[in-house]
């Protein structure tokens, strides 16, 4: 058996400081909240770049001047037909302020350093923002 699945956007939105945002929901199917990037299902006849900007606007209330693509990847390729596709997000301004409560999406900030210390800690053990994490480390290499 095989999930069809439309794809999907995942954005690393960087703030000033050397900051990126993170959110924190609560998944059913991992019985957890997890911390993550925002990401979500594209819709019919959207394309990635518009799903990355609704779910930034949904998820965490921005808006990004740019939007660069980075990769794609399929998350789980032996049972889902799933592609993401990882952008970053910078020039963001705040334009709605998302009222959070505590069974929903709840934003939060971190330092760039301290992303790979979460994922070492366990604190991130979703896919799709380790991938980003990485990508994050690999680019500040150079």
């Amino acid at each position: 058996e095989v999930l069809v699945h439309p794809g999907a956007a995942v954005i690393i939105p960087k703030l000033a400081g050397e900051r990126v945002l993170l959110v924190r929901q609560y998944r059913h199917a991992a019985e957890r909240v997890l911390w993550e990037f925002p990401a979500g299902t594209l819709e019919p006849n959207e394309t990635t770049e518009q799903c990355a900007r609704r779910e930034l606007r949904e998820e965490a209330g921005y808006e990004a001047k740019t939007l660069k693509p980075i990769l794609a990847f399929y998350p789980s390729p032996g049972v889902s037909q799933e592609k993401m596709f990882l952008f970053v997000a910078e020039g963001l301004t705040l334009v709605d302020e998302i009222p959070m409560e505590a069974d929903e999406i709840y934003a939060d900030t971190r330092k760039i350093t301290e992303l790979k210390q979460m994922v070492d800690r366990g604190e991130i053990v979703d896919a799709k923002t380790i991938v980003g994490v990485y990508y994050l480390i690999l680019e500040e290499r150079g």
